[in-house]
């Protein structure tokens, strides 16, 4: 468990030259392709590398979508959407003295700005399906790009900005508009569903269908199972504190092929999470606009919509902000078919799907450190300290079933997990904010460091999306960005080696 202390220990961190350069020399880069632009500024998730017939797919910055042989990193084709736009990227530049926290500021500032425009830009994940890749765009449009060539087989006017990644099901092509990137009350709450051959409208939902005329809150992306498509939205209404809160939940379940509604369900309540759905419930959070400490776990029958029980849990006061997003973009963790974990800046909570009565509760190592991610894996991965404050905090690796901690680890740099694959933590680090460390979810014993990509001068960089797993390889895509020079935003794409040992 001294991975950290080893990949970050001082000398490298202050001369990352000279101290690194043996971790570099083995991480047998495969292949890097530069892209036009990198992530898109201000932005929440980017486009994640996608796998289809030995071709990589992936949204850019720029406004673009790139084919690149999966072996060799050629690029297959390129195609540009934001037809008639203005071109290039928005930088953010802030004065040098900047903190933080003030560059963060205007860069959501910058993201809501350019909102309710069109723009040249996709953080969009590509859905392929066949011989065709579908996507949405900055641009205001919908496409359906050939998977060979790259030429448009048709493209949709979607009204606004489609930044989350599409679901083909029963011969539609289903998305929706705005999304976790559009955190405004600009959109229109629709659920769109084309013809997946020739990109006419198949229906269309209306997510809160009693809100009116006023600007509605972007619908997370229906989730489809047995059959059956699962939305939840809410309505966002202003409010007022001290005054009643009038937000409510909606949540439709639907036949994905026709459009046609098989129950819809309404409750108050606000921010909800995307749908987790097991065979016989509807399961996502909420929580009140008044408390945002306070999460809300709600079980749905997935046949009639009636709320079975409900679970509520109030955490601490020290990572409030922390605690309603990571809630709101992450659907409830499932372990098996009858337990469902549950997670505040103080609490993490196994909960039985079938009655709501709690299996465990675990509290003792998050009162002074709060909880910042969590992630599933073969362990529930836990890693604690707020990031807007020096507190760096400590991973945890803790047995879902029974809540009891397996191992703990000190970090000695604020690190975010990117993902768990195959049973193995991908972690990008604060300090080396341009690498990628594998360790064993099991034992929490240090892997390797498995890509690392040395600073240039004023520049910043940071992965963007990845690590994706495909084969003997890990696909990763960074951006190179500068706050101080007004340099053109870029990103690259990489190929690296999976971690030595692991089963191919």
């Amino acid at each position: 468990m001294k991975f950290l202390a080893k990949a970050l220990a001082p000398a490298c961190a202050s001369v990352i030259v000279s101290a690194c350069t043996s971790q570099i020399a083995r991480q047998d880069f495969e292949w890097k392709v530069q892209l036009d632009g990198g992530c898109v500024p201000g932005a929440i998730s980017a486009s994640v590398p996608v796998v289809s017939n030995g071709t990589v797919y992936i949204g850019s910055s720029d406004g673009a979508v790139y084919a690149v042989d999966a072996a060799t990193g050629a690029q297959r084709w390129r195609f540009q959407t934001g037809a008639g736009l203005p071109g290039g990227t928005e930088i953010i530049v802030a004065p040098r003295e900047s903190d933080p926290a003030e560059m963060a500021g205007r860069a959501l500032d910058q993201l809501g700005r350019s909102r309710a425009g069109g723009k040249a830009q996709i953080n969009a994940t590509p859905a392929i399906d066949g011989n065709t890749v579908y996507i949405g765009s900055w641009d205001r449009t919908f496409y359906a790009l050939d998977a060979m060539t790259g030429k448009p087989k048709w493209s949709f006017d979607s009204g606004l900005p489609v930044m989350e990644k599409a679901v083909v099901h029963a011969g539609n092509v289903i998305f929706v508009t705005g999304g976790a990137q559009a955190r405004s009350d600009r959109g229109n709450g629709l659920v769109y569903a084309l013809d997946s051959s020739s990109g006419a409208k198949t229906w269309v939902l209306d997510t809160l269908p009693d809100v009116g005329s006023q600007p509605k809150w972007p619908s997370h992306v229906p989730v489809i199972k047995d059959g059956v498509a699962y939305i939840t939205n809410w309505n966002a209404t202003q409010y007022v504190k001290g005054a009643a809160d009038t937000a409510r939940v909606y949540v439709h379940a639907i036949d994905p092929a026709s459009g046609k509604t098989r129950w819809s369900s309404k409750l108050n309540g606000a921010w909800p999470s995307p749908p987790a759905v097991t065979q016989k419930y509807v399961l996502f959070t909420t929580s009140p606009r008044e408390n945002m400490t306070t999460v809300e776990l709600h079980a749905l029958d997935s046949s009639t919509g009636k709320e079975k029980w409900g679970y509520r849990v109030i955490g601490g006061t020290h990572y409030t902000f922390g605690t309603r997003t990571r809630n709101q973009w992450q659907p409830p963790m499932v372990v098996g078919d009858d337990l469902v974990l549950l997670s505040t800046d103080t609490d993490l909570v196994g909960i039985d799907i079938n009655t709501g009565l709690e299996r465990w509760h675990l509290t003792e190592p998050f009162r002074k450190e709060p909880i910042n991610q969590v992630h599933l894996g073969p362990l529930l991965y836990v890693i604690t300290g707020d990031t807007m404050s020096p507190t760096l905090g400590n991973l945890h690796g803790i047995d879902p079933l029974t809540g009891k901690l397996a191992w703990s680890m000190r970090m000695v740099s604020r690190n975010q997990i990117r993902a768990v694959i195959d049973g193995v933590i991908y972690f990008k680090t604060a300090i080396l904010r341009n690498s990628l460390i594998a360790v064993d979810g099991i034992t929490g014993r240090e892997l390797e460091t498995v890509w690392t990509s040395l600073p240039v001068g004023s520049e910043s960089y940071s992965i963007c999306s990845g690590p994706v797993r495909h084969g003997k390889q890990l696909l990763i895509s960074t951006e190179s960005q500068s706050f101080s020079g007004g340099r053109p935003l870029r990103g690259y794409l990489y190929s690296v080696a999976a971690p030595a040992g692991m089963s191919q």
